[in-house]
């Protein structure tokens, strides 16, 4: 795909099966971040936009909260440590 495509947000809730309600919560918590172009000013999505989409997703899908995925994004941990991070947390639950 060209690296410069733009996706909307139907596109993007469709793809990721989540509410645009949900984008825009994770906008205003300034876990992700939008592209707003044209006159409308419709969110749109670049493709490294939505690589930290499905980040903050899959994040979510395994139980961290918007506020431990801002503070990782802080500390610019990649997902491959947040998961090794949320596996020991489970592991000691057990």
């Amino acid at each position: 795909m060209d690296s410069r495509t733009l996706y909307d947000i139907a596109q993007v809730c469709t793809k990721y099966d989540i509410t645009s309600r949900t984008l825009r919560f994770y906008e205003q918590k300034g876990i992700i971040h939008s592209t707003r172009t044209g006159s409308s000013m419709r969110r749109q999505y670049s493709e490294e936009q939505m690589r930290q989409i499905h980040s903050v997703i899959v994040l979510r899908r395994l139980g961290l909260s918007v506020r431990t995925i801002s503070e990782l994004q802080q500390t610019d941990t990649n997902l491959k440590t947040a998961l090794i991070r949320k596996r020991a947390e489970i592991g000691a639950a057990i």
